[in-house]
């Protein structure tokens, strides 16, 4: 970070103010998730970046913590205990037949990290540990109940055989970009033999019309 007499005045004007926010977050009743999101609406900052001020800032609450970093050394890897609130936490709220979205759980993995006084990951990093943890069979057993969406990650093998020209007859409905007078976006038929490959049927038929 910058020295402190190397700051400017708006810099830290900008460090007291994160400060006061943080200090609402640290002393208030307000659950820490929420807490957060209100303090990055004030500050007109991410909830990350306002996780990232916390762990900053909590242990001595120093406003000079809150000041601009200048370059230096890349920030290591997260360690082995950020790793696991990721895991636990993605296993508990994530990987729920309700399929919730990773937003509100990287939230909660923020909010975890903090109060053990841990850097928070972004949601890239989390997002990026899924195909690490889990397998896309205990994905679609977990989060879509198994059934179907297990099932369409096994192989099919084999192929459409048609010994007679009706045997096996394709059929395509497709919303067709043409507009006619009186026929609000038609759909083109196109139903082709599988046996024999040619096309024999291509018509339009209006959107609202029924199939009999």
């Amino acid at each position: 970070m910058l020295r402190e007499n190397e700051a400017s005045d708006e810099a830290w004007a900008k460090a007291t103010r994160i400060g006061r926010e943080l200090d609402r977050i640290l002393d208030g009743q307000e659950p820490m998730r929420t807490a957060v999101a209100r303090a990055a609406s004030e500050l007109r900052l991410s909830t990350r970046q306002v996780y990232n001020h916390l762990c900053r800032y909590r242990t001595e609450r120093r406003v000079s913590s809150l000041l601009p970093r200048t370059g230096g050394a890349r920030r290591a890897r997260i360690s082995p205990a950020v790793e696991e609130i990721i895991s636990a936490t993605l296993r508990e709220m994530w990987l729920r037949p309700e399929q919730p979205d990773l937003a509100p759980v990287v939230d909660e993995i923020r909010a975890r990290c903090v109060s053990e006084g841990l850097d928070p990951p972004a949601y890239v990093t989390v997002s990026k540990r899924i195909p690490r943890l889990f397998t896309p069979e205990e994905i679609a057993r977990r989060r879509h109940s198994g059934g179907k969406s297990l099932r369409r990650l096994k192989p099919r093998p084999g192929y459409i055989r048609a010994k007679h020209a009706l045997d096996v007859v394709q059929i395509d409905h497709t919303p067709a970009d043409i507009q006619f007078v009186g026929l609000a976006g038609p759909k083109l038929h196109i139903w082709a033999f599988e046996r024999t490959k040619p096309v024999h049927f291509i018509g339009l038929t209006a959107a609202d019309t029924k199939r009999r």
